[in-house]
C-alpha cells in the first residue's frame, strides 16, 4: 500500500471519529477541545479532502450556543431530526438497518457500547467504520478493507436524505439562529464525508488487489 493511501486512510479514520464524537456527545466545551485536537493533527498530517473537511470542523466555534443548538436540532419530537438509518429509510426506529448494523458489528468481534442510541445511529456507524479502518492499518488484511467498504456502501448512503430532512425542518430557523445554522453546517460536513469515504476505501481495496 502506498504512503498516500495509508495517509488517506488514517485521515479518514480520524475524521470519522471526530464526526462521531459531536453526533453522539454534543458540542460542549470538552468535546470541542477534543475535536480541535483532531483537527490540529489532520492539519499537520495533510492527506487529501478528508483532512480538509476535518480542518473546517469546529473552527472558531464556541460551546455555549452550539451545545444549545445541538439539543434543538437532535432533540426529541417532530421538530428535530433523528440521525438513524432506520428512521430515515423506514420512518421508525429499530428497523432492519439497525439489525443489519448490529449483525455486522458482531461479525467483526465488536460488541456495541451502550450509548442510549441504536446501532444504526450515524455516530455509532462512523465510529465502527473508523475501527475497521484502524484495524486494516494494523493488519493489512485485504478482507478488512473490503469489510469497511461493504459497511460504508450499506450503511452510509442514507445521509443525503438525513441532510435534506434537516434542511426542510430548520430552513427558517437558520436565518435567525446562528447556532442552528452552524450545527446544520457540521451535519453537512458529516454527510459529505459519509458520501465520499467509500471512494477512499474502494481505491485502497483496488490497490490491494481486492476483488
Amino acid at each position: 500500500m502506498s504512503e498516500k493511501a495509508e495517509a488517506s486512510l488514517a485521515a479518514a479514520a480520524l475524521t470519522a471519529r471526530t464526526h462521531s464524537l459531536w453526533l453522539l456527545k454534543g458540542l460542549g466545551a470538552e468535546n470541542l477541545r477534543i475535536a480541535r485536537g483532531c483537527c490540529a493533527y489532520l492539519a499537520e498530517h495533510e492527506a487529501g479532502r478528508e483532512a480538509e473537511v476535518a480542518g473546517e470542523f469546529f473552527r472558531d466555534s464556541g460551546s455555549g450556543t452550539l451545545d444549545t443548538a445541538w439539543a434543538a436540532v437532535f432533540g426529541v419530537g417532530r421538530g428535530s431530526v433523528t440521525p438513524q438509518q432506520s428512521v430515515i429509510e423506514y420512518g421508525l426506529s429499530m428497523e432492519a438497518p439497525r439489525d443489519a448494523t448490529r449483525d455486522f458489528m458482531l461479525r467483526y468481534g465488536v460488541t456495541p457500547e451502550k450509548t442510549g442510541e441504536p446501532e444504526d445511529h450515524l455516530g455509532i456507524q462512523l465510529e465502527f467504520l473508523a475501527l475497521l479502518i484502524e484495524r486494516f492499518l494494523g493488519n493489512r488484511d485485504p478482507e478488512t478493507i473490503r469489510a469497511a467498504l461493504r459497511f460504508a456502501d450499506a450503511h452510509l448512503s442514507w445521509t443525503g436524505n438525513l441532510m435534506r430532512d434537516a434542511r426542510e425542518k430548520f430552513q427558517a430557523a437558520c436565518v435567525t439562529d446562528k447556532g442552528i445554522a452552524a450545527v446544520l453546517s457540521l451535519l453537512e460536513l458529516s454527510s459529505r464525508f459519509a458520501e465520499r469515504v467509500p471512494g477512499v476505501l474502494r481505491a485502497v481495496s483496488e490497490e490491494m488487489g481486492s476483488p
